[in-house]
């Protein structure tokens, strides 16, 4: 997930490189679901955001603080931590758009889920977090 967003970010070319590798390996259906859960949480995050979020290069093997929260959110949500995913999400967003984030990272949890994904917290072993 952490790798997807980043290239997501990283404009028209980013895109196009997750759309190919996702493609290939989910098929163009849950691909397409998926993206549309990613973007739409995305979106709903960076219109709501409080401060300028940080990210890594795309080819980094760290996972910034920024990173490990959006990835916790979903993480939280999935898991059915509303209140640890609120949490997390007001570092980031504004108070007023929570329904909104949790709505979004709901979805992008169920996909994750149905594709056997996990999205990381930034709390498994051997994550570099900085």
């Amino acid at each position: 997930m952490i790798l997807c967003i980043r290239r997501w970010l990283d404009g028209s070319e980013g895109q196009a490189a997750v759309w190919a590798g996702l493609t290939s390996q989910l098929g163009s259906t849950m691909a397409r679901r998926f993206l549309r859960a990613l973007e739409g949480y995305l979106w709903a995050v960076l219109a709501s955001a409080t401060r300028k979020l940080l990210r890594y290069e795309t080819k980094c093997p760290c996972l910034g603080d920024d990173e490990a929260l959006l990835s916790g959110i979903v993480s939280d949500i999935t898991q059915g931590d509303r209140a640890g995913a609120i949490n997390r999400a007001a570092e980031i967003v504004r108070e007023a758009d929570m329904v909104v984030i949790m709505e979004r990272a709901t979805q992008l949890g169920a996909v994750l889920e149905e594709i056997g994904a996990e999205p990381v917290s930034g709390a498994e072993p051997g994550a570099l977090l900085h």
